[in-house]
């Protein structure tokens, strides 16, 4: 169960909503108005119930570190991971690393762009494990409850190397 209430001394958001999360920590957004408020507890309540609430603040996280936490976890031969972890850090990291979980996974434009543009002068076998690594994060994201969804399944890599 959530709570709205109005605190005067924040002029800028004198609105806010408080509940506490899955893990039982009390969290907080502010809002300019009472409708815009009312509206995020009434979806915050809902989803909760539906089980489908995921807290914003989790999908700010830097995509470097959810990379690299999904890396560590996968089961994979040892040089199967060195491939991965090394297309990861030359070529994934320099262009990802530092946004946040969020905004890669609704950039699909500028994910196809770097797959099929930036990263052409690499085999279209490297291209494959970019894709993988970004797509593998996101949907550990998704499933791990950092994400809502994510918008880059089905990205397509062209044929030609």
């Amino acid at each position: 169960m959530a709570s709205l209430t109005k605190r005067p001394r924040n002029k800028n958001k004198p609105w806010s909503v408080q509940w506490y999360d899955g893990t039982g920590k009390r969290r907080e957004s502010a809002f300019r108005t009472n409708r815009e408020a009312k509206d995020f507890k009434i979806k915050l309540e809902h989803d909760q119930r539906e089980g489908t609430f995921v807290d914003p603040r989790l999908g700010r996280e830097p995509f470097g570190d959810a990379a690299s936490r999904w890396l560590a976890g996968l089961a994979v031969a040892p040089e199967t991971r060195r491939a991965y972890q090394s297309v990861l850090n030359n070529h994934v990291l320099p262009t990802l690393g530092d946004r946040a979980l969020w905004q890669v996974a609704q950039d699909r434009e500028g994910t196809a762009q770097l797959l099929n543009q930036s990263l052409m002068e690499l085999s279209r076998q490297r291209r494959e494990i970019a894709r993988l690594v970004i797509t593998g994060t996101l949907d550990e994201a998704v499933r791990a409850a950092r994400l809502p969804r994510h918008r880059l399944d089905g990205i397509r890599l062209p044929t030609s190397t």
